[in-house]
């Protein structure tokens, strides 16, 4: 049953902001926030928007979370690959990742994966019913996979990431599985899956959730109250600077 969570605080902050001033956030509106005061499946802006937070608090360079957009146009092109042959979009932006993993000036990079529940990749990226969490380590050479509901990873998953890392990496990854406590409802895959890569990359700053519907609830509220703040901060001090200018 989908629940409206009441939070007061981030309304507040929210009516502080000037709405004329454009989002800080590519690709997502000042709007997109109001799913995370709900108990709704999450969509791909959503999970940009925490992917985004989450960046913002690492404050590393070595590190980070993809955007929704790059793992399903990973899926799309291996999908291309094995229906049509050998072209992998090397020149295409979605490799970049990639490239700054073999380069070294990245070491770890994470995204979420639109899965079947418990069967691996779907057919089109948007059949899938369920989000899993992958962590590529360039320097160890490591391929970290978590499901909250606990399903190991699929061969399809492993086979489209050996594709996508062949051309940088001659030899496979190992596997390792991240930490997680396994979801309580049927709505929190996607913020459980973005937890349990900011957990690894950050634990002190990203504990690890729960595994009640409770913690699921304050988890968004308390991640709401967050992206909030940053918004604030960053379009405010856009606003008085272009006063002053």
């Amino acid at each position: 049953m989908l629940m409206q969570v009441e939070c007061h605080e981030a309304y507040n902050l929210l009516s502080t902001i000037p709405w004329s001033i454009r989002s800080p956030i590519p690709g997502v509106q000042i709007k997109d926030l109001t799913q995370l005061a709900t108990t709704a499946w999450l969509a791909g802006k959503q999970i940009d928007l925490l992917t985004w937070f989450v960046n913002r608090q690492l404050q590393r360079s070595d590190s980070h979370l993809l955007p929704s957009a790059y793992p399903n146009k990973i899926f799309s092109l291996y999908k291309a690959f094995i229906s049509s042959g050998p072209e992998d979009g090397s020149s295409s932006w979605v490799n970049e990742p990639r490239k700054t993993l073999q380069s070294g000036k990245v070491h770890q990079i994470g995204f979420c994966l639109h899965v079947v529940l418990g069967m691996g990749m779907p057919e089109m990226p948007s059949e899938g019913n369920h989000w899993v969490a992958v962590v590529l380590d360039g320097q160890n050479r490591r391929i970290l996979f978590g499901d909250s509901l606990g399903y190991q990873l699929h061969a399809t998953i492993l086979a489209m990431l050996d594709w996508w890392l062949r051309p940088a990496f001659e030899q496979p990854f190992s596997i390792y599985e991240l930490q997680y406590n396994r979801q309580a409802g049927s709505w929190s895959c996607r913020d459980w899956a973005v937890n349990m890569m900011a957990h690894y990359l950050s634990p002190d700053q990203f504990p690890l959730l729960g595994h009640t519907t409770e913690v699921e609830v304050r988890n968004r509220i308390e991640l709401l109250m967050g992206i909030v703040g940053e918004i604030h901060a960053l379009v405010c001090t856009f606003s008085l600077s272009s006063t002053v200018l």
